[in-house]
């Protein structure tokens, strides 16, 4: 497919999920999301194979989720709130499942210069979503990224204590009724247990 093409489809499909409901938005949306998950993926693959890059992933992750920069809840829409915490889990996602498969040794020092700055910013973003979202099923998605996030950087090197003991509350304090947020929980707590004994 070439680029105008795609921008074509692109716009098209925008209009009709702005447009009023019908059998089309389904599709359109399906085709938005598949759209977002290969930009994702592409931007990784620039991160991890690019030596020079005038943006920052802060900078990336800023321009990604800024509606959750506004405090002011009569400027934000709660679906774009929602947008953008998702967008930022699928680029994380991408990010550390990238990096943990990542083993080419005439490499490792382009990869030692991206770790320390996803290490730190992804680590400051999941704390931030994780104790302000509430939505349950955007949160066993997070959860799952912090088990991601505990077998890249070893808790013994860095361990995150605000996020662990988030997920510990989450764990202690979530209705007996929502089992997979509780497993969800579980799992990151054992992720960290096993590589804290690495």
């Amino acid at each position: 497919m070439t680029s105008s093409k795609i921008v074509e489809e692109f716009a098209l499909n925008v209009k009709v999920i702005a447009g009023p409901d019908g059998d089309g938005k389904e599709i359109a949306v399906k085709w938005m999301k598949k759209f977002e998950q290969s930009i994702c993926s592409v931007l990784v693959v620039l991160l991890r194979k690019t030596a020079a890059m005038t943006i920052s992933i802060q900078q990336i992750f800023d321009d990604l989720i800024s509606n959750l920069q506004m405090k002011n809840e009569d400027a934000s829409d709660q679906s774009d709130d929602l947008y953008s915490k998702k967008t930022a889990i699928i680029l994380m996602r991408e990010l550390f499942t990238e990096y943990m498969a990542y083993n080419d040794p005439n490499n490792d020092s382009l990869a030692s210069k991206r770790l320390p700055e996803i290490k730190t910013v992804c680590g400051d973003i999941i704390n931030d979503l994780i104790s302000n979202t509430k939505d349950d099923l955007l949160l066993e998605e997070i959860i799952e990224l912090c088990s991601k996030r505990a077998r890249l950087f070893s808790p013994k090197k860095n361990c995150d204590d605000k996020i662990f003991m988030t997920i510990w509350n989450h764990l202690r304090f979530t209705d007996p009724r929502k089992t997979e947020l509780l497993n969800a929980c579980a799992e990151c707590i054992l992720t960290y247990i096993e590589e804290l004994k690495v």
